[in-house]
Order: C-alpha cells, then structure tokens, then sequence
C-alpha cells in the first residue's frame, strides 16, 4: 500500500530538479541514488510520459500545465515526486 509517506522521506536523496517553470528540457540532479525510471503524470493521475536511465527529460510534446515527476529506482521504489510547472 502507498501511503504517500515515501514522498516525506524522499528529501534524504537529495534530488532537484531544474529548472523549474520548464519549457522544453528539465534536469534531474541526484548525489548517489541510481535513477531507472521517470515518470510525468498530470493531476488527474495519468502517466503522460516515461523515460529511463536519463538525467535529462524532454517534456516539450506536453501542453503547459502542472505535472507531478517521479522518480523511481532500480528496484521500482519511488525515491521523490516533485512538482514541475510546463509553460
């Protein structure tokens, strides 16, 4: 079950993101976490894109609006979601 507390204790990986509003390309910066997989959902709870293995994420195809990144590691545990805002 996922309570959303992984999103609390997601602050110990020290991961950011930037920047932040984005236009086309955004970066994810992480200090010793292995990063799979990144997901992009909108706020009505869909995956919208998915990249592995990357650093940099290219959301241009998307219209402006709030998505939610997340962030996920090889064994499929959710590391951080963070908020992003595409203009």
């Amino acid at each position: 079950m996922n309570t959303g507390i992984d999103i609390l204790s997601a602050s110990k990986h020290n991961i950011i993101i930037f920047p932040n509003p984005v236009t086309d390309i955004f970066f994810i910066d992480y200090e010793n976490t292995g990063i799979d997989k990144v997901l992009i959902v909108n706020f009505a709870g869909i995956t919208v894109l998915e990249f592995r293995n990357g650093s940099q994420i290219n959301i241009s195809q998307l219209p402006e609006g709030l998505y939610l990144v997340k962030i996920f590691d090889n064994n499929n545990i959710c590391l951080a979601t963070r908020k992003i805002v595409k203009q």
